[in-house]
């Protein structure tokens, strides 16, 4: 995954169960934590709230860049 410069839209590439989100959930990137770590932000439309979760790059691919 390259650099990341603004608050682009990311694809999960795999689970995350303890979270409940699973591959293909869509987030935004709020902070990059290291190298290769985000923090992304995802909206839970089921319970109407957001859930962020730090996520490995090899777990995300990004799809929108603003």
């Amino acid at each position: 995954m390259t650099s990341v410069e603004s608050e682009p839209l990311v694809r999960l590439t795999r689970d995350i169960p303890n979270l409940f989100l699973g591959r293909g959930t869509i987030g935004t990137i709020k902070s990059a934590w290291c190298t290769d770590a985000y923090e992304v932000e995802f909206q839970r439309d089921d319970v109407g709230s957001t859930i962020r979760a730090l996520v490995f790059a090899e777990s995300i691919e990004i799809i929108n860049q603003n």
